[in-house]
Formats: structure tokens, C-alpha cells, sequence
């Protein structure tokens, strides 16, 4: 992944965890936003991996709900 790449997705997450804190009417000390911002990041390398790879339709486990 590219430098680039890497900042966008970044500041892609970091908003993301900004504005679900904020929709949920949260406010966090920048320490603990710092710390919420580490983990969601670790999170994030730890599955983007697994996302990368493409399972067949037959083994996805999460069917469509149809009423």
C-alpha cells in the first residue's frame, strides 16, 4: 500500500471514528480519542487482509434477510 494510500485511508478512519463518536454523543479527552484511534487503526490491519480475500458465494455467511 502506498504512502498515500495509507494517509487517505487513515484520515478516512479517524474521521469516521470522530463523527460516530459525535452521532453518538460522545466526547472523549484527546488521550482516550487518541487511544480509541490506536485500536480502531489496529483493528482495521488486522482485517484488511481477511477483507482482501474473496470467498465463493456458497460459503458466505451472511444470508440476505427476505420477508
Amino acid at each position: 500500500m502506498s504512502d498515500d494510500h495509507e494517509q487517505t485511508a487513515k484520515t478516512r478512519l479517524d474521521a469516521y471514528v470522530r463523527e460516530a463518536l459525535r452521532l453518538n454523543g460522545l466526547e472523549l479527552s484527546e488521550s482516550d480519542l487518541a487511544l480509541t484511534m490506536t485500536e480502531f487503526h489496529r483493528v482495521q490491519s488486522i482485517v484488511e487482509p481477511l477483507l482482501r480475500f474473496d470467498l465463493p458465494d456458497r460459503l458466505d455467511l451472511a444470508p440476505v434477510y427476505r420477508p
